[in-house]
């Protein structure tokens, strides 16, 4: 009985997810976000504003995409590191900052998508899991 309930609670929450959307979004707004750095005068904008289009990518796949498993975060968050390794790559001749903010920008990307669930969400999923069977209340 318990089991078919957290059948249906996973299914909920891999129906809810959505990777195409989350690669849309990514794509989109790490490029949208990259374009309007270029635009600025580059004496003007530190460094690390280039790790502002994944972390508005990232919230945006949170909370419009709904990833909650890892493969359906890690393919939009590598997309965001290659659009930013190419906007590094055109901006500067330095191998060094490519790694760097490539790096940097598919982790931030990759950690600040993850979804929350809700204590039965996650009880569910853990049980599916680890094969465990919901205690029974006596």
């Amino acid at each position: 009985m318990k089991g078919s309930k957290d059948k249906k609670v996973l299914k909920k929450i891999k129906k809810q997810q959505s990777i195409g959307l989350s690669m849309a979004l990514a794509i989109g707004l790490s490029s949208a976000m990259l374009l309007v750095y270029s635009l600025a005068p580059s004496e003007q904008t530190p460094a690390f504003a280039l790790l502002l289009p994944a972390v508005i990518s990232a919230l945006a796949i949170k909370f419009i995409g709904r990833p909650y498993f890892f493969k359906a975060r890690l393919l939009p968050a590598i997309c965001v590191g290659l659009i930013t390794a190419c906007a590094v790559f055109l901006g500067t001749a330095s191998n060094t900052q490519v790694t760097v903010f490539a790096c940097l920008a598919t982790l931030v990307c990759l950690t600040m998508s993850r979804r929350s669930l809700n204590l039965n969400q996650e009880r569910a999923l853990y049980r599916l899991q680890h094969k465990l069977k919901a205690k029974q209340a006596h």
